[in-house]
């Protein structure tokens, strides 16, 4: 623009300076037709005088010779003045056609400098429209920028949020087993204890009844005695002391009493302290089921907040990839319409997905009492509305309007056409429809006999 700026100043100029010029010839032009008059008017006087002698060289007598000198110097004055007027007539048609030339060249300066002028201000336009555009991109590139740091720092946020719930999860699960374990030994022991316990308790009820059976005994044997004998136990004693005491029936009592302590069995005395034992354990491995018991409402609150977290996510997902899959049904059916619905929108995470449909000129229905060819549609319809959901720069399909009739292929290569766009698909087909919308074809061919050949067309090269 600044370089234009400068020719455009040296041709103005150079205008400038050809139209002094213009007036500098234009000014002389102007003298010599002055002089030319002039000319004009002293021919104009000679002629009056040699008329004026021609008449009085009739009324006179005047010399021949002196009116012929004189004849001929007015003619020589008369040519000389005509080729004076000549050469200023030529002088001046000169100046005239360099008068014209100038206006033309100057014509095209102005037009030069009209056509520049308008140039500079469309690039100026051009170059504010480019400024302002450039900052709207550069704002627009910043605030993307800043919104794809932000998306990211909460990705990380959350991804963090995830990994510490995940390995949280994970310890408090592991504490679990390990306080289950624990506490399944404990249990375990405190049954052994238990048992110990009750076997304890039924040996020293036999040893108590044992005991009260020798009691009864003893004093039945001291009311036998005192029966039989009118004896006392420590008349007896006494009896013994004095040597009338039967050795023979005291060893066999005593013996009889020995079978009956052996058959009592051992007595653990520390029973009642291992019991205390294995209580407080017992209270300790309480505490720590209750901890775990905590730990797992925890745990279990965690995942409700996950499970209602996942719901919203996929509620919200599922009402865009509905709205989509309505607008793809409508596009390739061409009107219709078409909805995704949640069996139990109370449960959206285990519940069905229904899949209702209503091609042009039917009712609403489900997807299985439609045909063939409008289930595959409908398909399809499905599988895009998810591309759009979750858009891939590459994707491969196998045959998927296989069971579609030539106007549905139609309409399914036109979308597919359209779509290509923003995403490249490798299609698998042996519909012909479905070829014509390719920008490249690629077969295999068998033209001899178990041998295979591969073959391909750039149908671009060939487009009209």
């Amino acid at each position: 623009v600044q370089d234009e700026r400068i020719v455009v100043a040296r041709d103005t100029e150079r205008c400038n300076k050809a139209r002094e010029a213009l007036e500098a010839c234009t000014a002389r032009l102007e003298q010599a037709e002055d002089a030319l008059e002039q000319l004009r008017q002293a021919v104009a006087d000679v002629s009056q005088d040699l008329q004026q002698v021609s008449d009085e060289s009739r009324g006179a007598t005047m010399d021949r010779e002196s009116m012929d000198a004189l004849t001929e110097q007015l003619q020589q004055a008369l040519a000389e003045a005509r080729r004076h007027a000549d050469d200023l007539r030529a002088v001046a048609t000169q100046r005239a056609a360099d008068l014209a030339q100038q206006e033309h060249r100057w014509d095209l300066l102005v037009r030069d400098r009209e056509r520049l002028t308008r140039e500079i201000n469309d690039l100026e336009q051009m170059a504010a429209r480019s400024s302002v555009q450039s900052d709207s991109a550069r704002q627009q590139r910043e605030q993307l920028m800043q919104d794809i740091a932000d998306k990211q720092a909460q990705l990380d946020a959350l991804t963090q949020q995830t990994d510490a719930a995940t390995r949280r999860v994970n310890d408090l699960e592991a504490k679990r087993r390990e306080k289950a374990a624990a506490q399944r030994d404990c249990a375990l022991a405190l049954d052994q204890l238990h048992v110990a316990r009750e076997q304890n308790r039924d040996k020293l009820h036999r040893n108590e009844l044992l005991l009260a059976r020798l009691d009864g005994e003893a004093t039945a044997l001291s009311e036998r005695l005192f029966a039989s004998y009118e004896l006392t136990y420590d008349g007896a004693n006494e009896l013994r002391a004095e040597g009338r005491f039967e050795v023979g029936a005291a060893e066999k009592q005593a013996a009889q009493l020995k079978d009956a302590i052996r058959e009592l069995g051992s007595i653990n005395l520390d029973a009642v302290t291992e019991y205390d034992e294995v209580l407080a354990r017992h209270q300790e491995m309480t505490i720590q089921r209750d901890d775990t018991i905590k730990a797992e409402n925890d745990l279990m609150q965690l995942i409700d907040q996950l499970l209602q977290d996942m719901a919203r996510q996929f509620t919200a997902e599922f009402d865009k990839l509905n709205t989509y899959f309505s607008e793809t049904f409508e596009r390739l059916f061409g009107g219709g319409h078409a909805e995704l619905r949640l069996a139990d929108p109370s449960r959206p995470l285990d519940c069905d997905i229904e899949i209702a449909a209503q091609p042009p000129g039917k009712k609403l229905q489900l997807l299985s009492l439609l045909s063939g060819g409008e289930r595959a549609l409908t398909a399809i319809a499905i599988l895009f509305a998810m591309l759009k959901l979750k858009p891939t720069p590459f994707c491969v399909l196998d045959e998927i309007e296989a069971a579609l009739d030539d106007a549905n292929i139609g309409c399914f290569a036109d979308y597919l056409r359209e779509y290509s766009k923003t995403t490249q698909f490798i299609v698998i087909t042996h519909r012909k429809g479905t070829m014509e919308q390719c920008d490249a074809l690629y077969g295999v061919s068998m033209e001899e006999k178990g041998i295979s050949s591969m073959i391909s067309v750039n149908l671009q090269d060939y487009a009209v």
